[in-house]
């Protein structure tokens, strides 16, 4: 007859192991760019890296008014 298992109280096997909480999460936002802006840009990185400055900057313009 097989025995059952304890049900594990945590991630891993490591006490504390797991997702660490944060205040502040991100979400995963689909948004879809025409190649050549892409190209422009100078890849996909460095696009990313202008929209994450651009609304911070809207961000903070916001917070002001």
């Amino acid at each position: 007859m097989a025995t059952k298992r304890k049900k594990q109280e945590h991630g891993g096997a490591r006490k504390g192991s797991g997702r660490k909480p944060v205040a502040d999460r991100k979400i995963m936002v689909a948004l879809y760019v025409e190649s050549s802006i892409i190209s422009s840009m100078g890849g996909i990185e460095e696009l990313r890296n202008a929209c994450y400055e651009f609304l911070k900057l809207g961000h903070n313009n916001n917070n002001s008014k």
